[in-house]
């Protein structure tokens, strides 16, 4: 198919970027609610279309990369990896981080955890189970 300025362009090439790319621009982000049981709450969508929030009960740090963590009964843990995709990785980072700030500006016990190894990062948040009501997640 030849445009008007000159581009060429294959009907298959054009067909995979009309199916792809709108996936991508109207594709839902990760969204958290967690509610505090003093009636407080968080709720947050994630700036990056690649976080994903995970839950682990009785976990302090909980890494997905390993699926193995830090037990403590005390907390539940949020976490998520990101492999080898730079452009995820600082995004995600921010995601856990603006979850973290969210909790301490609610006075909040939280822990956050970013653990970087070779191929992959880890993020986390840990509150108290004994301050959190309940947690929703929708990935």
């Amino acid at each position: 198919m030849r445009g008007g300025a000159g581009l060429n362009v294959s009907i298959p090439v054009l067909l995979f970027a009309l199916f792809i790319f709108p996936s991508f621009i109207f594709a839902d982000h990760a969204r958290i609610a967690i509610y505090f049981k003093d009636g407080s709450a968080i709720k947050y969508t994630a700036d990056s279309y690649w976080t994903k929030y995970n839950k682990h009960d009785g976990y302090y740090e909980y890494f997905e990369f390993y699926e193995i963590g830090a037990t403590n009964p005390a907390y539940v843990c949020i976490s998520d990896y990101v492999d080898m995709n730079p452009v995820s990785r600082e995004t995600k980072k921010g995601d856990y981080r603006t979850l973290r700030d969210q909790a301490e500006a609610l006075g909040r016990t939280c822990h956050y955890f970013d653990v970087q190894k070779i191929c992959f990062d880890q993020y986390g948040v840990s509150f108290l189970n004994e301050e959190v009501e309940r947690i929703e997640i929708i990935n």
